[in-house]
């Protein structure tokens, strides 16, 4: 049965290596591993193969149940860290432009930036504070979480090929998830260099609260001043911005 372990092998950048999405399809015994659901509920290999079906409504319910499948509730579970290099390796396949209504939202995006996105959640959900605040609780890094956060250098370097995308969703999810795959400051540092113009860019275009925010934060972990743009930016969705005092 092929692991993500298989994959994640040192390179000269320390990306890892990605797989071959059909390879890794085939040759992963999905039914054995755990999931939230057993396969009879959701059947995860039949999921993965319907996320390019012709129809978009198809589509959308097959990330629905992959996302039930794979991280219900947030949690990580065995299978995860397989469902995410795949994710992660069919990102440069051409069927992932393919447009539905992939979200809560119902906003109309193309596949490949929901799957980005998707990405994003996982990385937050295997970020630093994220483990530093179930140690908090007494709660230890369980191995599903280790083997993820393992694959961050290897899902860093997928979603940075769509930083410069032409389709502005995928660039300004792509920016974000990528910054959001970065944990300490000496990560932030390292790529600092190939992540300012697509900051600077999403700053210029995005109207999205989150993206901006997400923008904002890494502007300050490279130490640069924000105050200015802080105070023009729009409130939050559902947050009053306080009036300020006389």
């Amino acid at each position: 049965m092929t692991t993500p372990e298989a994959y994640t092998r040192d390179t000269s950048d320390g990306s890892g290596s990605l797989p071959d999405a059909d390879v890794l399809l085939r040759q992963t015994d999905w039914a054995a591993l755990d999931f939230a659901f057993e396969p009879e509920v959701i059947d995860v290999a039949d999921a993965l193969t319907k996320l390019f079906d012709e129809n978009a409504d198809v589509r959308a319910r097959a990330l629905r149940d992959l996302k039930e499948a794979a991280n219900h509730q947030n949690t990580i579970y065995p299978a995860t860290p397989s469902v995410a290099l795949y994710i992660a390796a069919v990102l440069p396949d051409d069927r992932t432009e393919a447009t539905g209504r992939y979200g809560e939202d119902d906003r109309i995006r193309p596949l490949r930036a929901a799957l980005i996105d998707w990405l994003r959640v996982l990385a937050y959900d295997v970020d630093d504070s994220s483990v530093a605040a179930a140690q908090r609780h007494g709660f230890g890094v369980y191995p599903a979480q280790a083997e993820l956060r393992a694959l961050r250098p290897t899902l860093f370097h997928a979603v940075m090929a769509f930083v410069d995308d032409s389709d502005v969703d995928v660039r300004h999810t792509a920016i974000t998830t990528a910054l959001v795959l970065l944990d300490t400051p000496q990560e932030h540092a390292r790529h600092r260099a190939e992540l300012a113009k697509p900051v600077a860019d999403l700053l210029a275009t995005s109207t999205n609260w989150y993206h901006r925010a997400q923008a904002l934060d890494a502007l300050d972990a490279w130490g640069e001043d924000t105050v200015t743009l802080r105070q023009t930016e729009p409130p939050r969705p559902g947050i009053r911005r306080a009036e300020p005092r006389s």
